[in-house]
C-alpha cells in the first residue's frame, strides 16, 4: 500500500470522504480534549505524514512521534478533525508555540480548568450513570419523540451520558495504566530469557527429529528383509531417544494444506466466525468506497 495525500486534499476541498477505522490516512488534524470532565476545550495539533516513498505511516503529536498502533486509535475519534495545513504548521512548528489556534480554541487547558473538579471517584460516576441509564432507558421503552422540547431533553441526557462514558473510560484508563506497564516490563524482563530457550524447538525439529525418522526407516527395511529372507520379523520397536526425562519419540500431527481456496471457503461460509471477518471488511469497503460484488452499500443516518 501506498500513502498519499488524496484523502485529506479532497476533505479539505468539501467532500464527504468517508475515514476507515485503524485506517489512518495523511492528513493534519487537532485533538480535540478537555483537561477533565466539565473541564473547557482545547485542542493539540496532529499529523500523520508518509515517510518512504509513501510505503510507511508515521503519526507525529505535540510530543512528538508516536507508535503507529496508538495513532491508529487517535485516529479512530479525530479523523473528523481535519485543518488546513497552514493552521498545522502555525502552532506546531512555531517557537514558541502560541496559545490558540486561528479561530480562538485554545492550544492548552486553560485557568480555572484547575479549580476542584468534580467528584470523579468509581462511586460518584457509577451513582450517577446508573441514575441517567435509567431514565434513558425509560425513554427507550417508551414512545417516539413528538415535540422539540422532548428532542431537547433527550439530546441532553445523551450528551451527558456521553460525556460521563468518557470520564468513566477515562478513569478505567488510568486505573489500569499501571498495570499494563507492569506487564509490559514482565514481558520485556522474560521475552529473551524464553527467546534464548525456545532453540529447543528447532533441536527437535532440524536433529532429533531426522534422527527419529532414521532410525524408523531402518526399523522397517529390516521388517521387509526379513520377511524376503524368510527370517522372524523384529519385534516392533518404536523409536525413541532417552533424555533426563520424558523419552522424545515420533508423533504424528495433522494439518491442512488448502489446495483449492474457493472449495475451502466455501465450506466454512456459514461458519459465524468467517461471516463475521466478511461482514466487517464489507464495511470497512464500502466506507472506503469500494465496489464490492453481492453487497449492497445501505446508507444509514445517525446522531452525532
Amino acid at each position: 500500500m501506498t500513502y498519499t495525500w488524496d484523502w485529506y486534499l479532497r476533505r479539505m476541498r468539501g467532500e464527504d470522504v468517508p475515514a476507515v477505522m485503524d485506517d489512518p490516512q495523511p492528513s493534519f488534524l487537532r485533538n480535540i480534549r478537555k483537561s477533565r470532565y466539565g473541564g473547557k476545550k482545547y485542542a493539540t495539533p496532529v499529523a500523520f505524514y508518509p515517510v518512504n516513498g509513501g510505503e510507511e505511516l508515521r503519526c507525529r503529536t505535540e510530543e512528538g512521534d508516536i507508535p503507529l498502533e496508538q495513532g491508529k486509535s487517535l485516529w479512530n475519534t479525530i479523523h473528523d478533525n481535519t485543518v488546513d495545513e497552514k493552521w498545522y504548521r502555525e502552532v506546531a512548528e512555531a517557537e514558541p508555540m502560541p496559545e490558540a489556534w486561528r479561530d480562538g480554541l485554545p492550544l492548552r487547558p486553560q485557568p480555572g480548568d484547575n479549580e476542584p473538579p468534580e467528584d470523579m471517584s468509581f462511586e460518584s460516576l457509577k451513582e450517577k450513570i446508573d441514575d441517567l441509564s435509567r431514565e434513558a432507558k425509560q425513554r427507550l421503552d417508551g414512545p417516539p419523540i413528538e415535540t422539540e422540547y422532548e428532542a431537547s431533553i433527550v439530546g441532553n441526557l445523551a450528551q451527558l451520558l456521553g460525556e460521563l462514558h468518557a470520564a468513566a473510560d477515562m478513569k478505567r484508563s488510568d486505573e489500569r495504566k499501571p498495570h499494563d506497564e507492569a506487564v509490559k516490563e514482565i514481558q520485556k524482563k522474560w521475552a529473551p530469557v524464553l527467546l534464548a530457550a525456545e532453540v529447543y524447538r528447532n533441536l527437535k525439529y532440524k536433529l532429533i527429529g531426522p534422527w527419529l525418522q532414521k532410525l524408523k526407516r531402518e526399523a522397517e527395511q529390516k521388517v521387509v528383509e526379513a520377511a524376503v529372507t524368510g527370517e522372524a520379523i523384529p519385534a516392533e520397536k518404536k523409536p525413541k531417544v532417552t533424555t533426563r526425562g520424558r523419552a522424545m519419540s515420533l508423533r504424528t500431527r495433522k494439518r491442512a494444506e488448502i489446495v483449492d481456496y474457493a472449495a475451502c471457503l466455501l465450506f466454512f461460509s456459514e461458519n459465524p466466525a468467517v461471516k463475521l471477518t466478511v461482514q466487517d471488511l464489507a464495511n470497512k469497503a464500502v466506507r472506503a468506497t469500494l465496489t464490492v460484488p453481492g453487497v449492497k452499500v445501505i446508507e444509514e443516518e445517525e446522531a452525532v
